[in-house]
């Protein structure tokens, strides 16, 4: 019987990764194995994924918990890691403390100083899980989803003979994007990509043998609707010739040419996951109590889960390796010449193929000079942050801080050396304490960054789009199958109040079809102060179209998260007075909550 051992079960990755095991073709039993040392969210996960399993399996596979990891870890044929050390504690102090130093992050959990001192958290619990895996469960296979995820997998490789991969979902993400912007059908999509995890480069992309990347560079220097989709990564890839694999938000922190300025930022940057400010900080919290509340919603209906197997690689891995079933993923693997021209002793991103015998990573070859300089600066910095967590070594920290792009691209050395330090002081229940002894915070420098962080907080909140007034919507009508084909409603459709919306601006529509499978129309208008150029932000959480004063303005034909309003954007042009918006939502088989949707300025 299969035995999948889950760390950080709390993780928002749970549901859909064991989802996605219980649907590998064959595989009709097995046991999982949930672990977590906060017993709130580890209950809450157990019931769900309990329910979840009775839905799909019945009684074929076990679920339990425990927070005594060795316990579980011992006979485990495969380990997911998704730990997050110190929760919610160094959120604050990962964003604001370089913040008040010029370094302005939007994620801050791969490089940078957010991404560093979560190494540097994270790292030596990870070497502990590892050395546990050696003792108790040798020939596991070992995923890790936790971030950074270079530092986590070079660690790994460096210390351990555990076979471990390191996997995310920005390939698969990346290359799906890409298909819609070059309008093919994704399957029909051939690429090539390598790199660092988060900073990956699609080198290749065809379709039946044409090179797909004239047509893309093509719609995005012509259509500023596409180019705002992701405008840092697009800008990349107009200069350096390719497109990376992470979002805006995420690559704009790892380069030195869109942060550093208030100008840069406004030029390059958006909000949200397009480069907001202090994103992740800002957001993370109130995020896990939405994911907590989800989950108890899901515990007494597990239907309004998508229950369909997803893309994630952990499924694709466990089936090949447990059936001999042959599949290529893209992993973060030591490179050992996969890469010529990126540190032989580094982490590398690059394909994998996997089957009985585990991973087989896949040579490469060089990459494009210019793209190989900037992996190769990640790779300085991670080198530097391993040995210093493995020789206890602060100045080797700080040596990597010196080196970070976005931060050596803000300050001067001396600066960089003082931020360490504080963020070292501030953090030190969570971090080795070779960081830490003989520091001391200046008296009173606590209460000035919680005021400090106050005040930033209360200016962003000022700067963030505005949310349109509350809608009204049609009843549930006809499903139309293709969301592409749906047009403006005429005048003759009755519109109401939506029922029900929420805290965060969500109108939430699930009491219109109340599970059923249908289209609903959303309508509102704002009145303007001044016309100018702006954007529409929307967040659908089901296939979707929208018009602004009578013109099309943005299709997508997936689901996304009404929390995510900056995911989709369309450039518009908003009138003095009263600007109107329409929005045809597809129900997604009665799984859609809702919509937020924004205006702003440019």
């Amino acid at each position: 019987m299969t035995v999948v051992t889950m760390l950080g079960a709390g993780s928002g990755f749970t549901a859909p990764l064991m989802r996605d095991i219980m649907l590998i073709p064959g595989m009709d039993q097995g046991e999982i194995r949930l672990v977590d040392i906060d017993t709130k969210r580890l209950a809450q996960m157990q019931a769900l994924i309990g329910v979840m399993a009775k839905r799909l399996k019945g009684d074929a596979w076990k679920v339990s918990s425990t927070t005594d990891r060795k316990k579980a870890l011992r006979g485990s044929h495969y380990i997911v890691n998704c730990i997050e050390v110190s929760g919610l504690h160094c959120v604050r102090f990962d964003n604001d403390i370089p913040l008040q130093y010029g370094v302005d992050q939007c994620v801050g959990d791969t490089i940078g100083p957010g991404g560093i001192f979560k190494a540097l958290r994270t790292v030596p619990v990870w070497i502990d899980i590892l050395h546990d895996i050696e003792q108790l469960c040798p020939k596991a296979l070992v995923l890790n989803y936790t971030n950074p995820m270079s530092m986590m997998i070079l660690a790994a490789v460096r210390n351990t003979s555990a076979q471990v991969v390191g996997l995310c979902h920005s390939v698969q993400g990346s290359t799906r994007e890409l298909a819609q912007v070059a309008e093919i059908p994704y399957d029909e999509m051939v690429y090539r990509c390598a790199g660092v995890n988060h900073l990956a480069w699609i080198t290749e992309l065809s379709h039946h043998g044409r090179n797909l990347y004239p047509r893309i560079f093509e719609r995005v220097r012509k259509e500023s609707a596409i180019y705002e989709q992701n405008p840092v990564r697009f800008e990349l890839m107009l200069q350096f010739g390719a497109f990376v694999t992470e979002s805006s938000g995420h690559v704009s922190e790892y380069v030195p040419y869109f942060r550093k300025t208030p100008e840069t930022l406004r030029r390059y940057c958006r909000d949200g996951s397009r480069g907001g400010s202090s994103t992740y900080a800002d957001s993370w919290p109130a995020g896990r109590a939405q994911q907590d509340q989800r989950r108890a919603e899901l515990i007494k209906d597990i239907t309004k889960m998508d229950l369909a197997r997803g893309f994630e690689y952990a499924s694709d891995i466990i089936e090949a390796h447990a059936f001999n079933r042959l599949k290529t993923i893209y992993g973060n693997v030591a490179n050992r010449g996969l890469i010529d021209n990126l540190l032989p002793d580094g982490v590398v991103e690059v394909k994998v193929l996997v089957d009985e015998a585990g991973f087989q990573p896949c040579r490469f070859g060089a990459l494009p000079p210019q793209m190989a300089a900037l992996c190769r600066s990640h790779q300085a910095v991670y080198d530097l942050v391993v040995r210093g967590i493995m020789e206890k070594d602060r100045e080797a920290i700080v040596h990597a801080m010196l080196l970070d792009p976005l931060t050596a691209a803000v300050c001067g050395p001396a600066e960089i050396r003082e931020m360490t330090e504080r963020l070292a002081a501030a953090e030190k229940d969570y971090i080795p304490t070779f960081m830490s002894k003989g520091l001391t915070l200046p008296t009173g420098y606590m209460g000035d960054l919680e005021r400090f962080s106050k005040r930033k907080l209360r200016e962003r909140r000022a700067a963030q789009a505005k949310h349109f007034p509350r809608f009204e919507a049609t009843g549930l009508l006809p499903a139309s199958g293709d969301i592409r084909a749906v047009k403006l409603p005429g005048k003759d459709l009755v519109f109401s109040p939506v029922p029900g919306v929420l805290g965060d601006g969500c109108n939430d529509i699930r009491k219109i079809h109340n599970g059923k499978d249908g289209l609903v129309y959303l309508r509102s208008s704002a009145l303007l102060a001044r016309a100018g150029a702006g954007y529409f932000l929307y967040g659908p959480d089901a296939p979707f179209k929208a018009w602004v004063n009578g013109k099309e303005i943005g299709c997508d034909e997936h689901c996304s998260n009404p929390g995510c309003s900056g995911k989709y954007r369309a450039a518009v042009k908003w009138k003095k007075g009263r600007n109107e918006v329409v929005m045809a939502m597809h129900t997604n088989h009665g799984n859609s909550w809702g919509v937020i949707a924004q205006y702003s300025y440019v």
